[in-house]
């Protein structure tokens, strides 16, 4: 009976995440998450590295206030 219930208890103790929860993501990170895929379809040639660039550039150019929305 008992050998029954222990695979169960095992994936349930399994499946719980160790450790203390992650930090939530900051302001910046969120902008580059909301525009990375428009910015990869306007330069579909660009590697990762320069579409990062670019979403920067646009985050540095951006009001505070602009940037209060994330």
């Amino acid at each position: 009976r008992c050998a029954s219930v222990l695979p169960a208890t095992v994936k349930y103790l399994s499946s719980q995440p160790s450790g203390p929860p992650k930090r939530p993501l900051n302001g910046y990170m969120r902008y580059v998450l909301q525009q990375q895929p428009m910015v990869s379809k306007q330069f579909p040639d660009s590697k990762s590295v320069d579409i990062i660039r670019k979403i920067a550039q646009q985050w540095r150019t951006m009001s505070p206030e602009q940037k209060q929305v994330f």
